[in-house]
């Protein structure tokens, strides 16, 4: 038992000298690599093979760490980009329409008249006579 709290002691001062130190980063890029994942897989195992389980507890509590502290950033990074690609949309000419009109590119339509009349019609005189108001409501 007491081998495994020395090499439990060895791999916690590693732990956190590898993150109190400039080393945190390699740390974080050592874990997300393919082979560097498994390699901390593989040690725990190997630890957990040779029944040094607190070894193996603290390497699986430093690995989980690092997962936790570099997910979080992932997700900011995500969140700032999907809010980053919203921004660009918005200023985009091809997919908004403010932007359209205040480059000239796109234009209103003309209006288009379903009943034109040839002439012009009687006007109406304000205020309206009695028979004009007659003969306009029926």
């Amino acid at each position: 038992m007491k081998q495994d709290f020395l090499v439990a002691s060895a791999v916690a001062l590693a732990a956190l000298l590898s993150l109190n130190t400039s080393l945190g980063g390699y740390a974080v890029v050592l874990f997300w690599h393919p082979l560097g994942s498994l390699g901390f897989l593989a040690i725990i195992g190997v630890l957990a093979y040779q029944k040094l389980y607190v070894s193996a507890a603290v390497l699986a509590a430093f690995c989980y760490y690092v997962y936790s502290r570099s997910a979080v950033r992932n997700t900011h990074d995500k969140r700032v980009m999907v809010e980053k690609m919203t921004d660009d949309m918005r200023f985009d000419p091809e997919s908004s329409i403010d932007i359209q009109f205040a480059e000239g590119i796109a234009k209103h339509d003309p209006p288009n008249i379903l009943a034109s009349t040839k002439g012009p019609g009687p006007l109406l005189l304000y205020p309206p006579s009695d028979e004009t108001l007659r003969s306009m409501s029926g």
